[in-house]
């Protein structure tokens, strides 16, 4: 974790460009400068709506996080919209975490939690139609059943209209899912009965206010005048809206402050009530048929519309170009290079850093999986903006980044992963300016670069791959030297060259004797054997000669020796029988290894051919062998 002498404060965020997650961000970012402590995002993006194998390997930060280094952790449990990642998260933070623990919005029993009234907060907009407007049919669009806030803001409803003695009928409540999704579906549904139509619709927030009153201007209902519309949240949108939805809403600012509070007094050893309520916040406004009291806010809203849009504007040039340029990358070097030119115009950034899981093997590859790794590499940072150059430091993942990238001073980072629907590549640790915050944008920026880091090692391992094949194509398997094709190619690249600058060459052919001897005596095992003891000694003797050899043929080898002459090449014999002698004494076999040798010395010139030179030195080669017999028979 971050060694910079200060508490590690971890947080558990899904979407934090939502309006209450980057709100609440903005305070504890505020709360932990002003507290000198760190805080660490454990970012994630996961879509209800989307559920796919994406979204799975987004639960892996879930995984990687290192609970167990953490001094204390605030989690926005009903940000995580999917069941099985909530699960999962609460699984982890129970079983991993060993410091304190605040639940910000969501109640549970085993944290400490900061929450909204749920109980008065609906209940005042509730009251407000039945007291105020005097409407007598209302309905509930709520959200998907098993969330905490959809159930209590429905039990709600329920318990305050049965208290004003109105009626509950068929077509009462719709549960949505908190998002633009089912806004038709809930409006056919609420109008299907011509003798119960409602005066007014209570959404349980404002996304879904906003679709159900699209769906009923669709079907020419007006609002107010035919139907009032009221949401929960205060998202941005609903001010933006027209008409404006009255809506519901909690200082979120001063939710996310009050929760750094009661986890720095836990962490302090200081007790602290389970539960902290937050007072509701109510706006009435042109959905409901009355006043709207958010006209000068309206007014603010267009100003910060207007300047965002610019923004959102020149990002997306940025991010265009980006992706244009970054996707050609064909290393992490490059990828690199072309980050330091254009991470500036993506988001206003303090620090960066990419760290791959694993370590490239020795031909520059990752076998990336989809699971992290215990073991990280950073490859590319920029400290206080400025580039660290190419990277190559390993580190224990638990410690999210190595010291190089340690500051004196609060650190707070996003950590968000890197991955496609099938491997985890890596994370990414951002800072950003006062004022700026993890956006689309930057999230749309990291899954370009997981797509480039996939096609980065793709592009290596194919590589790899055809150098591997190309590789057996000119070479024996056997013997580990150029096979026939490789040989003559190697002789084919130096050829012009040699002759270009008539040099003394000496050509040499070499053969392992009685290999049909040793093959029918002792099996084609020891033939292999004797064969690869040849090879041995060939590549003794030429790397200390510069020459270039192949095996082509059964027991067949040549040699050729460039801007060399006679001289060179019975240095080369010494050297190889030299060898071959110090293999026979060493290996101990029934049968003595051998070999016959053929020179041929010439200065090339444009009337040489490689053809005719190896013929000649072939020739000498029987020569040489013929007298051996002859010494040995007689």
């Amino acid at each position: 974790m971050f060694n910079n002498g200060r508490k590690n404060i971890g947080i558990f965020i899904n979407k934090i460009d939502d309006y209450f997650q980057k709100t609440a961000y903005y305070s504890l970012m505020d709360k932990a400068n002003e507290c000198n402590c760190n805080l660490i995002i454990f970012n994630s993006y996961s879509n209800r709506m989307s559920v796919n194998y994406f979204d799975m390997l987004e639960e892996r930060i879930l995984d990687f996080a290192p609970y167990e280094e953490l001094d204390g952790i605030i989690v926005v449990p009903d940000s995580y919209s999917i069941a099985s990642t909530h699960e999962y998260l609460i699984k982890m933070l129970k079983t991993r975490c060993h410091a304190p623990i605040v639940s910000l919005r969501s109640k549970r029993d085993d944290f400490y939690n900061v929450l909204t009234d749920e109980n008065n907060a609906i209940r005042g907009i509730i009251r407000h139609f039945i007291e105020y407007h005097k409407f007598t049919r209302i309905c509930f669009m709520s959200g998907y059943q098993e969330h905490y806030d959809a159930q209590m803001r429905l039990k709600c409803f329920v318990e305050e209209m049965e208290a004003a003695g109105l009626p509950l009928t068929t077509n009462s409540v719709y549960y949505g899912d908190f998002w633009y999704t089912y806004g038709k579906e809930a409006a056919d549904f609420f109008f299907s009965n011509p003798e119960s139509v409602p005066q007014a619709i209570i959404c349980a927030n404002d996304y879904m206010a906003i679709s159900l009153s699209n769906a009923l201007r669709e079907k020419n209902i007006r609002i107010p005048e035919d139907v009032c519309i009221s949401g929960y949240d205060n998202a941005v949108v609903s001010r933006e809206y027209d008409p404006p939805i009255t809506t519901v809403s909690i200082d979120f600012a001063s939710m996310a402050r009050r929760a750094m509070d009661v986890l720095l007094n836990l962490m302090a050893g200081k007790s602290q009530e389970k539960f902290t309520y937050i007072e509701p916040i109510y706006s009435f406004r042109k959905s409901c048929g009355c006043l709207d009291s958010c006209m000068k806010e309206q007014l603010s809203m267009d100003t910060r519309r207007i300047e965002q849009s610019a923004k959102l504007i020149e990002k997306q040039i940025y991010y265009t170009y980006f992706s244009v340029d970054v996707e050609g990358s064909s290393s992490i070097e490059q990828m690199h290079n072309i980050l330091a030119k254009d991470i500036g115009g993506i988001s206003k950034y303090n620090d960066f850093y990419l760290c791959l899981f694993g370590q490239e093997d020795y031909e520059n590859f990752i076998d990336f999986t989809d699971q992290c790794t215990e073991n990280s590499t950073l490859r590319i940072g920029f400290k206080n903006k400025q580039d660290l150059g190419n990277l190559n430091i390993t580190f224990p993942s638990k410690e999210i980044l190595p010291d190089i990238a340690t500051q004196d001073k609060p650190m707070i980072m996003y950590v968000t992963l890197l991955h496609n629907q099938e491997k985890c590549f890596g994370y990414t640790v951002a800072s950003f300016e006062k004022g700026e915050s993890y956006d689309i944008f930057f999230q749309s920026w990291n899954v370009t670069l997981s797509i480039v880091i996939n096609e980065i090692y793709t592009k290596i391992r194919v590589n790899n791959l055809i150098r591997r094949i190309e590789e057996q194509s000119i070479m024996d398997s056997l013997t580990g030297l150029h096979n026939r094709r490789g040989f003559e190619q190697m002789v084919e690249n130096n050829w012009a060259e040699q002759v270009h600058i008539n040099s003394s060459t000496v050509f040499i052919c070499i053969d392992l004797d009685r290999l049909k001897y040793i093959n029918d005596t002792y099996g084609h095992a020891e033939g292999d054997f004797s064969i690869c003891a040849i090879a041995e000694s060939i590549k003794y003797a030429t790397a200390q000669t510069k020459g270039i050899s192949g095996r082509v043929g059964g027991d067949e080898f040549s040699v050729i020796l460039f801007d060399s002459d006679i001289g060179k090449g019975k240095l080369f014999e010494a050297l190889f029988f030299e060898k071959l002698a110090l293999i026979n004494q060493t290996a101990q076999k029934s049968y003595l290894m051998d070999a016959s040798i053929g020179f041929y010395a010439t200065i090339l010139d444009e009337n040489c051919s490689y053809e005719e030179c190896m013929k000649h030195s072939d020739q000498n080669l029987y020569k040489n062998k013929r007298k051996k017999k002859r010494r040995q028979s007689s």
